[in-house]
């Protein structure tokens, strides 16, 4: 089409004017879908900034955050920071408590050890969907239980928090004897004691535990089961007595290379619970927890290669292929070169009494959870409960003794209304420890043991 210049002189003005009607139409719809920015929830739920102060342990929280996104926190948490709903129906009632860290210098051990013993053997794509935003380090984290108000009422302490908690996780090193079922303290939490090596060693296994079978389950790490698999039968029963003769069974679980795993509770290698093999997905993880909690000097002693040579060719090969995902099971199992963490906080000192005092200072009567008696289970959840030996199976004292205290724990958590009661106290021991383990957030994998 040809246009003069007198029609372009007319039709100019026509487009400068659809030109400034468009920018106006526009302008006014953007201006109606503006989206304000959402404020950090962590400043609405507790009211204080990140990070929070100016310390150098301020600027060890600052890096973790930024390498990992998980902003640690270890002052001025309210109970609605932790929001989960924190009390549980069954028998009685529970609710779990806490407190902030006592000092500066708790604070800083805390974050101290997350900075050397657990950041630097992790990186963002193992770690990616597993942290969730904040990560709380306090105080006496534990729950307590009244089955009976004012007769039997009790804390059990809580090192960390439940097994799959997404909203936020939660650290805890210390309490005092009074928020825990053990004498001493220390057992409840697992605490990495000043000068104790093994007990670093314990509580670093025990987070970065959590993080990497959460990177499984999110499918940052695939489990090569079909590769791995090569060599198993998970089909014959496998020997798991200790005596001479079954040791030289060909079915000794050793031999068939199921060395179990580690109880994510204690830190301690347990051997298979059943004498079904594990699946090859749980046999893969029990050896990448044995690496990663002994090293391969440890493991010699505990499964000499001479003796065990088809053991020792799987235990290569998971941790020959954990280092496609840059994690180095041997380095976690060794740990920090300068593993000690100074100065250690200082803790209030416990009074000689046992923690059970009523409101005007008076010691209630001695109940000691680790030492009620079947019998005074059966008053407490109703006649008919336990039927006698059956009821508990073939067990040693040991063993027994264990149950009893997870059934104590298994209230503590709203276990017993939730299983059932004669579910709760006739199942297996290990059966029962899994079914705990639910409810506590432990790891009852196979060959957990108690």
């Amino acid at each position: 089409m040809i246009v003069n210049f007198k029609q372009q002189r007319i039709m100019k003005p026509i487009y400068n004017v659809w030109i400034l009607l468009f920018c106006l139409t526009f302008s006014s719809c953007y201006n109606e879908d503006i989206i304000n920015p959402t404020p950090d929830p962590l400043a609405l739920a507790g009211g204080f900034e990140f990070p929070q102060g100016n310390n150098s342990w301020d600027n060890d929280v600052m890096k973790i955050y930024q390498d990992f996104g998980v902003k640690i926190i270890y002052k001025d948490i309210t109970e609605k920071d932790l929001n989960k709903n924190w009390t549980n129906g069954g028998v009685g009632s529970s609710s779990r408590v806490f407190e902030n860290c006592l000092n500066d210098e708790m604070g800083a051990f805390y974050i101290t050890f997350m900075k050397n013993h657990i950041f630097p053997y992790l990186n963002r794509e193992v770690t990616d969907r597993v942290f969730p935003m904040y990560w709380y380090m306090v105080y006496n984290y534990s729950v307590f239980t009244s089955i009976i108000p004012g007769v039997l009422e009790y804390y059990v302490a809580l090192p960390e928090h439940d097994d799959g908690q997404t909203d936020c996780w939660i650290t805890c090193f210390w309490g005092d004897k009074a928020h825990s079922t053990y004498d001493d303290p220390i057992t409840g939490w697992k605490t990495p004691i000043a000068g104790n090596k093994d007990s670093f060693t314990i509580r670093r296994f025990k987070i970065i535990d959590e993080v990497i079978n959460t990177a499984i389950a999110n499918g940052n790490i695939i489990i090569p089961e079909d590769e791995f698999d090569a060599g198993f039968d998970h089909l014959t029963p496998i020997v798991r007595s200790e005596d001479i003769e079954s040791k030289a069974d060909p079915n000794y679980y050793l031999k068939r290379g199921y060395p179990g795993n580690v109880n994510s509770l204690s830190g301690k290698h347990s051997k298979p619970d059943s004498d079904n093999p594990p699946t090859a997905k749980e046999t893969f993880i029990g050896y990448l927890q044995i690496a990663m909690r002994h090293t391969k000097e440890e493991r010699e002693v505990m499964f000499p290669s001479a003796t065990y040579p088809f053991l020792s060719t799987k235990f290569d090969f998971v941790t020959n292929y954990l280092k496609k995902y840059n994690i180095d099971l041997e380095a976690i199992a060794k740990g920090p070169e300068d593993w000690d963490i100074k100065p250690y906080p200082e803790l209030p000192k416990t009074d000689e009494g046992d923690g059970d005092d009523d409101q005007h200072g008076h010691d209630r009567p001695d109940v000691d959870v680790l030492e009620v008696h079947v019998c005074h289970l059966d008053q407490v959840f109703g006649h008919g409960t336990f039927t006698g030996d059956d009821a508990l199976g073939v067990h040693g004292l040991d063993e027994t003794d264990h149950l009893v205290q997870l059934v104590v724990d298994g209230v503590g958590a709203g276990l017993v209304g939730t299983v059932g009661q004669n579910q709760l106290v006739a199942a297996g021991l290990q059966d029962l420890h899994h079914a705990v383990g639910q409810q506590l957030g432990v790891k009852a994998g196979a060959g957990n043991g108690i």
